[in-house]
C-alpha cells in the first residue's frame, strides 16, 4: 500500500519530485534544511487533487469560484542536516517565525491583519505578502503566524502531523496516510470560507525548518480560482 501512496503522489505532480529523493542519492542536489516533499490540495474528502498543469514550472490546482471546502497539505523530510523537521505552526510570542512557513501572495477572505482571527466571534482571512519574503520583519512575522496558525493537528492544535496515521490525506481503499511514503511530517490547513481564495490564479510559497533552527528551500503552488 506505501508504494502506491507514493505512485499517487508522484503522479499528482503537486511539487517537482527531483527534489524529495526520488531515485536521487546525490546530496548535492538535496536542501540542507527540511525538503519538502509533498505539496498540494485535498478535497473536501481529504483525497489527494491533481494539478491541472503548470505555470513557469510551478503547479497549478484550480477550483470552483466559491474557493473554500478544500485542504492545502505539506510534508517533509530532513534535509542533509538528519535534523528532524520542525512540528510548530505558530509561535504565540509573534516575536518569530514558526517551523512552517507559508505565505500567500494575494490576500485570503477580507484579509484581516489580526493574527488567527476568532473563528466563531470574528472570522478573517490572512493578508497577502508581495513579493516574497521570509525576512524576520514583524509584518512578515504577524503575517505567516496568521497563515501558519490554521495548520492544525487531529486535535486542533497548530501543530504538524508526525505519524502517517494521523494523517489528513486519505485514499481510495479508505486508508489514511502520508502523501509519499518518504515524509515524516505533514501540515494540513483546512481552508473555510473566511480564508476563501480570490478569483484568479494565487501564489502560495512555503519553505520550513528543522529542530536545529536550518531552514530549506522555498516551494510553490499556484491555486487557481475560476
Amino acid at each position: 500500500m506505501k508504494s502506491m501512496h507514493k505512485v499517487f503522489a508522484v503522479a499528482a505532480l503537486a511539487v517537482s519530485l527531483t527534489a524529495i529523493g526520488c531515485g536521487d542519492d546525490d546530496d548535492a542536489s538535496r536542501p540542507f534544511g527540511p525538503e519538502i516533499t509533498y505539496f498540494g490540495l485535498t478535497r473536501a474528502d481529504d483525497q489527494l487533487i491533481n494539478p491541472v498543469g503548470r505555470d513557469n514550472g510551478v503547479p497549478v490546482f484550480e477550483r470552483p469560484v466559491s474557493a473554500s471546502g478544500f485542504s492545502i497539505v505539506i510534508e517533509a523530510a530532513p534535509g542533509t542536516s538528519g535534523a528532524a523537521v520542525g512540528t510548530s505552526s505558530y509561535d504565540v510570542t509573534l516575536l518569530s517565525l514558526p517551523d512552517l512557513q507559508i505565505q500567500v501572495n494575494r490576500p485570503l477572505g477580507n484579509g484581516s491583519s489580526a493574527v488567527c482571527d476568532d473563528p466563531i466571534a470574528a472570522p478573517g482571512g490572512v493578508p497577502a505578502t508581495d513579493p516574497v519574503s521570509f525576512d524576520e520583519t514583524p509584518a512578515n512575522i504577524t503575517h505567516i503566524n496568521d497563515f501558519a496558525c490554521r495548520f492544525v493537528d487531529g486535535q486542533g492544535n497548530p501543530e504538524a502531523r508526525t505519524s502517517p496515521q494521523d494523517s489528513c490525506v486519505a485514499f481510495a481503499s479508505g486508508d489514511f496516510a502520508f502523501a509519499n511514503e518518504d515524509s515524516t511530517t505533514q501540515y494540513c490547513g483546512f481552508i473555510n470560507v473566511p480564508l476563501a481564495f480570490p478569483a484568479g490564479d494565487t501564489i502560495v510559497t512555503a519553505r520550513l525548518r528543522d529542530v536545529d533552527g536550518n531552514v530549506g528551500e522555498e516551494e510553490q503552488i499556484i491555486v487557481r480560482v475560476r
